[in-house]
């Protein structure tokens, strides 16, 4: 690396360098430039081809899309709302004109001093141009994460549709001494193009499934788009429910990161729930400080914020895709009665579209077969027309072999205790 400068001062990171016709910036701290650097980015979409994993009708496999250059989960809008410490590169090409960005989150294991990094939903830019330019990305970014983030390894996701999109990426890692990884993202996904009219778009659906969209002047439930955080106890327990039904486990969202989005950046977050209109939350409204003013704004609000959430669905903006993200319901026989998991789902494709969507991405897909703990997740998602590609492929690199030996042997020896 050349004309190195910047040093880490009181837990930051800024380090500028130029090499060759590429300039570089490394940091854990957003600022107004490095935001102007990733708005510039994020206002850009590339056009991609991918080819269809499944198909009904002859003759339909390939579909042309307009592809964001970069994720929600690689920007400031969330880095900076979940909670974890966070590193990232961004690189200009003078040659290309290229703006390129890649980030991971450093998540801290079960023993506090080994920590990993993590590269979720990177979105390489696929025109042949820009190829040799994020090669250079790639190699310095794993250098700097090793001299510079503290983390003994690296897990990267590549977030592309299409088996042939992959090849790139998949090559320039394996070349770079990246490895095939075990799999925590879905292999399949479902995509919903929403390049459409609202009607025309309603019209896709079949007619049993488009009367589950018609809310019902008795419907018990009231179904309203959530900001508040006091709605997240609601949620953790009906995410809980959800995933105790399918997988008998828990699962742990980062709840207070999509509040957070639906406050600072409406256009990238939906959340909506579903509570029934006759139960009040018992969780009480909490307000940054008690003021009479604080007093009167909790008096008016509205009766929907304090009914206690039963079901919800999270979807998350990335420039023109929307993708799933969250969803869970009470396991309550009286909610059971009503389809409210269509309702939600639906609520978060139409207001996609509104914010401007033009793909919506509902998320991983499996098999469906008899011994598949999540086919009715998976048949659910297939009643929305829609059609289904190869989403992403997964790396992993050492960047302290020593320390990551440590922590497969501590990981062994948990294991074999019991704890």
């Amino acid at each position: 690396m050349q004309e190195y400068c910047g040093s880490p001062t009181l837990g930051q990171v800024d380090i500028r360098f130029q090499k060759d016709q590429y300039q570089f910036r490394f940091f854990d701290r957003f600022d107004g430039e490095a935001r102007g650097f990733e708005d510039r980015l994020r206002s850009q979409s590339q056009e991609i081809e991918c080819q269809e994993t499944l198909t009904s009708r002859i003759g339909i496999s390939r579909h042309r899309l307009a592809w964001p250059c970069i994720s929600i989960w690689q920007s400031y809008r969330y880095l900076e709302n979940h909670g974890h410490k966070f590193m990232v590169l961004q690189m200009q090409d003078s040659a290309s004109g290229g703006h390129f960005q890649i980030s991971m989150s450093v998540e801290v294991s079960r023993f506090q001093f080994l920590k990993m990094g993590k590269v979720s939903y990177w979105i390489p830019q696929l025109e042949p141009k820009y190829q040799v330019a994020q090669e250079e990305l790639l190699s310095c970014f794993q250098c700097l994460c090793r001299q510079h983030s503290g983390v003994m390894s690296l897990h990267i996701h590549v977030y592309v549709p299409g088996d042939t999109n992959h090849l790139w990426s998949s090559s320039t890692l394996l070349k770079q001494g990246w490895r095939v990884a075990q799999r925590q993202y879905a292999e399949r996904t479902r995509l919903m193009d929403l390049r459409v009219s609202p009607e025309i778009l309603l019209q896709r659906f079949s007619k049993r499934v488009r009367m589950k969209f018609e809310i019902k002047e008795d419907d018990e439930l009231e179904y309203k788009p959530i900001a508040s955080a006091d709605q997240i106890p609601h949620m953790q327990a009906a995410l809980n429910d959800s995933f105790h039904r399918s997988i008998h486990s828990g699962y742990n969202y980062d709840f207070t990161g999509a509040i957070n989005l639906v406050q600072k950046y409406p256009d990238s977050s939906l959340v909506w729930g579903a509570a029934f209109k006759d139960t009040v939350s018992e969780t009480p409204i909490r307000l940054a400080s008690e003021t009479p003013m604080c007093h009167r704004l909790a008096s008016e609000t509205p009766q929907y914020l304090r009914l206690a959430t039963k079901a919800f669905s999270i979807g998350m903006m990335s420039a023109g895709l929307c993708e799933y993200s969250q969803s869970g319901s009470r396991s309550d026989a009286r909610l059971r009665r009503h389809d409210f998991n269509y309702m939600l789902m639906w609520k978060l494709i139409s207001g996609a579209q509104a914010l401007g969507a033009q793909i919506f991405d509902l998320g991983g897909i499996t098999s469906g077969d008899p011994s598949d703990p999540l086919a009715g997740i998976s048949q659910f998602k297939r009643r929305f027309p829609g059609f289904e590609v190869e989403i992403g492929t997964e790396f992993d690199i050492s960047l302290k072999p020593f320390c990551l030996l440590i922590f497969l042997l501590l990981r062994k020896l948990r294991s074999i205790l019991g704890r």
